[in-house]
């Protein structure tokens, strides 16, 4: 099922969870692709927000008041590069699901990307769909 319910696809740990949407955190440099990512993700349902650097990426993770379930991140960006955040993340013990959507992609990057916990990764131009295809699978 690609387009479930935005409660569905929520982690199960309670029932009060069952019914919260899933909190993303889109973070790239371009403004368009990251507003075009939350604009989707808003669109089934989710609480989306942006973050337009990995630095402000990261100081929204660890402030949030509610975790988020799920990062979606470029590489390439100003302050803190993809690898770095999600890094930085799984040093703190910050746990959400990620999918890394990058235009430049060589396989050791991959590699390197799959061994700091990232659960997708998808290569630019990326389609919503696609996108929501992948959070299905890691939900």
């Amino acid at each position: 099922m690609l387009w479930a319910t935005p409660t569905a696809m929520a982690p199960a740990d309670s029932p009060a969870d069952q019914k919260r949407p899933l909190r993303v955190l889109c973070v790239d440099d371009n403004t368009l692709v990251c507003e075009c990512i939350q604009h989707a993700m808003k669109r089934v349902g989710f609480h989306s927000e942006c973050a337009f650097n990995g630095r402000a990426a990261l100081e929204r993770l660890v402030r949030a008041e509610q975790p988020f379930d799920l990062l979606i991140t470029d590489f390439e960006m100003p302050q803190l590069n993809g690898l770095e955040l999600v890094t930085e993340l799984g040093r703190l013990g910050l746990t959400p699901k990620i999918i890394v959507v990058s235009g430049n992609l060589p396989p050791e990057r991959v590699d390197a990307f799959h061994k700091a916990g990232v659960d997708v990764v998808l290569e630019k131009p990326v389609l919503p769909s696609t996108i929501l295809a992948a959070i299905q699978r890691i939900r």
